[in-house]
């Protein structure tokens, strides 16, 4: 598994976590995460086929990262300057 991987999968492991994931909602956002990046998968949040209690948690964590950190759009959270 190289670097990228291992950080979106401890990414999800956490996510899981917190939100209190189930293993088939886990599967589905590590996915979608690997796909498309962590910034873009926050943006686009409600595009995914998601459970609606799930997407209004990543909805509430989004809020609080944004809280932290200003507009999701303009952090580098997959630490290159940019999206996978």
């Amino acid at each position: 598994m190289n670097q990228k991987a291992m950080e979106y999968q401890k990414t999800v492991e956490v996510m899981t976590w917190l939100l209190d994931l189930d293993t088939e909602t886990e599967r589905k956002v590590s996915t979608y995460m690997q796909s498309v990046g962590i910034k873009t998968f926050f943006l686009n949040l409600e595009s995914f086929d998601l459970p609606v209690d799930v997407l209004s948690k990543l909805q509430d964590l989004r809020a609080v990262i944004e809280a932290f950190d200003g507009d999701i759009a303009d952090l580098d959270l997959d630490g290159e300057g940019g999206d996978a």
